[in-house]
């Protein structure tokens, strides 16, 4: 018996706690007074939003986090590319990447951003600066695999997948995927930075 893992969706993980404080004294210095960037208001919830030009700065930990969070996405799509080879679907191994949208999240208790997808890039980010009070707000992934039927034969293949945010955790995923972030419960800050990418050959 032969098995082929087709129409696989990869989540991606990293981490970085080395640049949580800088990311996070930048944020609260600079804390929107609502959602700011003006999308998709209705399905944001106890959530102030910056303008979707967060990385459009010339600040220090701005730039590092911006170096770091393109080279993840590099080493992600290398690690991809090498995998392929034998498809003849490589590259030559180099990538410029460009950040399409970029901003942040402070999610107060009972905080929810509702289920939306991210348009015009390839490839999104989300880092979690400070988780707040542990237990809940995690990112749910709905599984983009629909059917007709379900039984107990096929069921697996429909679940959605849970991430659990931890600070300093860099998770990439393809845009097509359909996400939320669940209910918030804690009494601290939650504070997240989201941003959407884009690859081109280097």
């Amino acid at each position: 018996m032969r098995i082929d893992q087709a129409f696989c969706t990869p989540l991606v993980h990293h981490k970085n706690e080395d640049i949580v404080d800088g990311l996070k004294n930048y944020i609260l210095n600079n804390q929107p007074q609502g959602v700011d960037s003006n999308v998709g208001a209705d399905i944001k919830h106890n959530l102030k939003e910056s303008r979707f030009d967060f990385f459009n700065s010339n600040e220090s930990i701005i730039q590092e986090s911006m170096r770091w969070f393109g080279n993840s996405l590099v080493e992600t799509v290398t690690h991809f590319d090498n995998h392929h080879r034998e498809q003849h679907l490589v590259l030559n191994g180099k990538y410029g990447v460009g950040f399409v949208d970029s901003w942040f999240h402070i999610g107060e208790k009972y905080s929810v951003h509702e289920v939306h997808n991210h348009a015009n890039c390839s490839w999104c980010g989300i880092f979690y600066v400070d988780v707040g009070d542990v237990g809940s707000g995690e990112t749910i992934f709905r599984n983009p695999i629909t059917s007709t039927f379900a039984d107990c034969g096929n069921s697996y293949m429909f679940t959605s997948m849970k991430v659990i945010p931890e600070n300093g955790k860099l998770v990439l995923f393809p845009s097509y995927l359909d996400h939320y972030q669940s209910l918030y419960t804690g009494d601290k800050e939650r504070i997240v930075i989201g941003f959407n990418m884009t690859l081109v050959p280097g």
